[in-house]
């Protein structure tokens, strides 16, 4: 399981969303990783909420 601050691994693909233009090629293995990645915040992120008392839409 990603560790939390592999998250940060996410950040370049936030900032290439958001002000798209000359970037290079993302590998197919790059963009399984931050997807991997992305779901495991998610599941870690929602389990915190939870754990809070924070009602949430159940997982699709």
């Amino acid at each position: 399981m990603a560790a939390p601050h592999e998250a940060e691994e996410l950040t370049p693909f936030a900032i290439n969303a958001r002000y798209p233009g000359d970037d290079e090629p993302v590998l197919e293995a790059e963009a399984r990783r931050a997807v991997e990645i992305a779901q495991i915040v998610r599941v870690r992120i929602r389990e915190a909420l939870n754990a809070e008392g924070v009602q949430l839409i159940p997982s699709l």
